[in-house]
């Protein structure tokens, strides 16, 4: 996962304001306050029916690093806070910054009908030649392909 300098490269046009310590590492981008783990960087996004800035004290109480935000709020010292002026789209712009920053084919599988079985299928071919990055179950969506984006490493070689 990116450092706060790249965080603040990739989510440049829609930063607003930002401070945390420059040097901080984040272990993964997170969406889900209850998934949260320490040295997580949490997306607070609005749902249908929740909005992640409501759960912001739940993912410090679980140890984010830091935290994507569209309004100004309070956190320790330590923390890294990013407002931006949409989260969401934050989360896309960084993702598409760091899968710039890593160089391989990756496959995209479109369609209405049988997606996740064909990905599933390619990823266990290509897998046996090559160490793979695949998106866990469905979550083939505007939020679900960032985050398996974010999980980018050097050591894949396709995804």
């Amino acid at each position: 996962m990116p450092v706060v300098d790249r965080v603040v490269q990739g989510t440049a046009e829609l930063l607003v304001a930002g401070r945390g310590p420059a040097d901080r590492a984040f272990n993964r981008a997170v969406i889900d306050s209850r998934q949260v783990q320490p040295g997580d960087l949490f997306f607070a996004l609005h749902g249908e029916h929740h909005d992640g800035h409501d759960f912001v004290n739940e993912a410090l109480a679980r140890g984010a690093a830091g935290l994507v935000v569209e309004r100004p709020l309070e956190a320790p010292s330590e923390v890294a806070v990013f407002q931006v002026s949409d989260s969401l789209s934050a989360l896309q712009r960084l993702a598409a910054h760091w899968r710039a920053r890593h160089d391989m084919r990756v496959v995209g599988v479109t369609g209405s009908v049988g997606k996740t079985t064909c990905k599933e299928l390619i990823a266990a071919v290509l897998g046996t030649r090559w160490r793979m990055l695949k998106s866990p179950a469905n979550l083939n969506t505007e939020i679900g392909l960032p985050l398996t984006l974010l999980e980018l490493t050097p050591e894949h070689q396709r995804a």
